[in-house]
């Protein structure tokens, strides 16, 4: 039995740009939430929401494999203007600490 460490990716873009790249992880067959509008500047944000399965288990692999595809085409196809994270949270024994996935943030922190 392996243990269930979430995966959550985040993205970030214009208000214009969001549906699209929402559509994209949503035909990946990926659970995307709803875009939220940000109060000022244009922005729009949504969540790819973990699969909830246990490591090592078929949906797990099916979904660490849909994930690497979408961030893959965010890319390839969306890498202007858009700002994503890929985070992993949250394991059973509490043993481990959050961590960034990947990032199309390569400069490093900002504060």
């Amino acid at each position: 039995m392996g243990m269930i460490i979430h995966h959550a990716i985040i993205v970030t873009a214009d208000m214009a740009d969001i549906d699209p790249i929402r559509s994209v992880a949503a035909g990946l067959g990926l659970t995307v939430t709803e875009a939220i509008h940000s109060p000022v500047n244009g922005y729009a944000t949504f969540m790819v929401a973990p699969d909830g399965s246990k490591e090592g288990w078929e949906i797990s692999n099916e979904h660490d494999e849909l994930r690497a595809a979408f961030r893959e085409i965010l890319k390839r196809d969306f890498a202007r203007g858009t700002q994503w994270v890929e985070v992993s949270y949250g394991d059973d024994s509490l043993s481990c600490e959050a961590d960034i996935v990947e990032s199309n943030n390569t400069v490093g922190n900002c504060e």
